[in-house]
């Protein structure tokens, strides 16, 4: 990351460029990891694409160019390993769209709604629980208000 950074400021290229760049470097391995982990969870998906926010689709078509030019031998040269990752990245891909039309799902509740419920004052563990609740509410498990305080108060303890 940081030779791309040093690259751009040799090519005066822009900050955004730089950051897109070095996000690209970042993150084009992460989606292989996942392979094995397929069918992937909701929860794994958000976690995905809030982490590659906002380069998911370009960091996943990243990823399917580099697995496709680096065929190579042994067992992740597979045609059933090169298929996995292709499948895996048109979900991504298709999630990943709909992230960048829709974005994240809308807060059920506000940070200070939830650190008043919860009787905890605004810091790191509101924001813990906040992202937690993000994430709760994009895979499904909770879908409003009163169902967010309370998975809230769960993960709360």
């Amino acid at each position: 990351v940081a030779v791309i950074g040093a690259i751009c400021a040799r090519l005066r290229a822009s900050r955004g460029l730089t950051q897109h760049l070095q996000a690209l470097a970042l993150h084009h391995l992460r989606l292989g990891f996942l392979i094995p982990e397929a069918p992937l969870p909701p929860r794994r998906v958000h976690e995905y694409l809030r982490a590659t926010d906002p380069i998911g689709v370009d960091v996943t078509l990243l990823t399917v160019a580099d697995r496709l030019s680096a065929r190579g031998a042994g067992p992740l040269a597979r045609p059933e390993m090169v298929e996995a990752h292709l499948d895996l990245a048109r979900e991504m891909i298709a999630a990943a769209l709909d992230w960048r039309r829709d974005g994240p799902p809308a807060p059920l509740l506000r940070g200070d709604e939830l650190a008043a419920e919860l009787g905890i004052p605004a810091g790191p563990r509101l924001g813990e629980l906040l992202a937690e609740l993000e994430a709760a509410q994009y895979a499904g498990e909770v879908g409003d208000r009163a169902a967010a305080i309370e998975h809230a108060r769960r993960v709360h303890g």
